[in-house]
C-alpha cells in the first residue's frame, strides 16, 4: 500500500495538496492555490484565467500571449517554498511543453502533462533518464497522460509515415492537385511546415505564421508566405500547399470550391482506418504528437513509480492492463473521488 504524503484530486485538472501548500497543474477555473502549473499552451490546458504564481516555460508563456484571449506576464521556472520544490524538464509535446517534478522531503510526484518519447525533426523527446536522476532514482507517484492507452494505438516510424506522406503529396501535385495539411496550429502545424519545406508554392494560414513565428526563435524553420500575403497580390500559384488548423474551415471551403484539392489531416486517430472518412479527408496519417500505448507501458516501467494516476483517453484500459502487469495503477476523470479515497481501499 502507498502511503499518501499528498492529497490529490481530478477536477477539471489536477490538484495537490502537500506540505501545507496548494498546487493546480493544468486545471481549467482557478480557486485559491498558491502555485499554478501550466504544462502548455494548448487551449484545453490554459486555465480561464491566471492568478498568482504561475510556473510555466518562458515558451509557454509567449505561445499563450499569442494564441489565447488572456495574457500572462509573469511566470516562474522554479519553485522553492516551504521545503517544497517544483522544477520543470521538457517533455516533447510541443515547444515549451513541460512535465513537472514536485518534491517535499522523501515523497516526489512526477506529472507528465502531454509528452512525446519520439523525436519528430526538431521537437527532441522527453528524457526520463534526466527526469529519475534528479529524483534520485525513485518517483513515489507518477501522473501520467494516456491518450492513446488502448492496444489498439500503435504508431509507424515516424520517418516511414513522413516519407509515405511526401510521396502522396508529390502524387497530388503531380496530377494537378492542390494538397491542404490539417493539423493543429501549435506543434502539429509547425511539424507539418518542416516536412514541406522540400515543396514549392507553400503557404500558410494566418495563426500558423503567428506560431511558426515563436517556433523560429528557436528552431530552424522556413517562412512561408500567408494566404492573405499570397492572395492579396495575386500571386497564388497553382498547385500549392496550404497547412493550416482544422478551424479553418473558410479558406478549405474557399479553395475547394475553386480548385483541384486534396486533404490530409494527422493525428495519431488516423491508425483508424475510418478516421479519414469522418474527417472527410482524402488521407489521414498517423503522426502524432503523443506516446502510443506501448511507449506508454515502457514509460511506467522505465519509471517504476509506487503508484501511477492515468489522465485522459483511454485511462481505465491501460490502468487495468498495467495492473496486470504487477503495477499498481487508477485512473481519474473529472468528478472521480480524490486519490486518498482510492489508497484506503488498495
Amino acid at each position: 500500500m502507498v502511503k499518501a504524503l499528498a492529497k490529490v484530486t481530478w477536477e477539471k485538472g489536477l490538484r495537490i495538496l502537500l506540505g501545507g501548500q496548494k498546487i493546480g497543474i493544468d486545471v481549467r477555473d482557478v480557486r485559491d492555490e498558491d502555485f499554478l502549473l501550466i504544462s502548455h499552451a494548448h487551449a484545453d490546458h490554459i486555465p480561464k484565467s491566471c492568478k498568482g504564481f504561475v510556473v510555466c516555460s518562458n515558451a509557454t508563456k509567449h505561445l499563450i500571449n499569442i494564441s489565447a484571449r488572456r495574457k500572462l506576464r509573469e511566470n516562474l521556472s522554479y519553485v522553492f517554498s516551504r521545503g517544497l520544490e517544483i522544477c520543470m524538464f521538457p517533455s516533447g509535446h510541443i515547444f515549451g511543453s513541460a512535465s513537472f517534478l514536485i518534491k517535499y522531503g522523501d515523497f516526489s510526484l512526477l506529472y507528465t502533462g502531454d509528452f512525446c518519447d519520439k523525436r519528430r525533426f526538431f521537437m527532441d523527446p522527453i528524457d526520463v533518464d534526466e527526469i529519475l536522476k534528479y529524483a534520485d532514482g525513485r518517483i513515489d507517484q507518477l501522473v501520467m497522460e494516456s491518450t492513446y492507452g488502448d492496444p489498439y494505438f500503435t504508431f509507424p516510424d515516424f520517418e516511414t509515415t513522413v516519407n509515405w506522406c511526401k510521396d502522396w503529396i508529390e502524387d497530388n501535385l503531380g496530377k494537378g492537385y492542390s494538397t491542404i495539411l490539417i493539423g493543429n496550429k501549435i506543434g502539429k502545424s509547425q511539424i507539418l511546415t518542416k516536412l514541406a519545406e522540400e515543396f514549392e508554392n507553400v503557404i500558410l494560414s494566418p495563426e500558423v505564421e503567428r506560431i511558426n513565428n515563436i517556433y523560429a526563435t528557436k528552431f530552424n524553420l522556413q517562412r512561408f508566405p500567408t494566404i492573405n500575403e499570397v492572395c492579396s497580390v495575386g500571386k497564388l500559384k497553382v498547385p500549392f500547399i496550404l497547412i493550416c488548423p482544422p478551424t479553418s474551415k473558410r479558406w478549405m471551403r474557399i479553395f475547394s470550391r475553386k480548385y483541384k484539392v486534396k486533404k490530409a489531416i494527422f493525428s495519431g486517430f488516423a491508425v483508424d482506418k475510418s478516421f479519414k472518412i469522418l474527417q472527410d479527408v482524402d488521407e489521414a496519417f498517423p503522426i502524432s504528437d503523443h506516446p502510443d500505448f506501448h511507449s506508454l507501458v515502457n514509460f511506467v516501467s522505465k519509471v517504476n513509480p509506487e503508484l501511477t494516476i492515468l489522465v485522459h483517453g483511454s485511462s481505465k484500459r491501460l490502468a487495468s492492463h498495467l495492473n496486470e502487469m504487477g503495477f499498481n495503477a487508477t485512473f481519474f476523470e473529472d468528478g472521480q473521488r480524490g486519490l486518498n479515497e482510492f489508497l484506503e481501499s488498495t
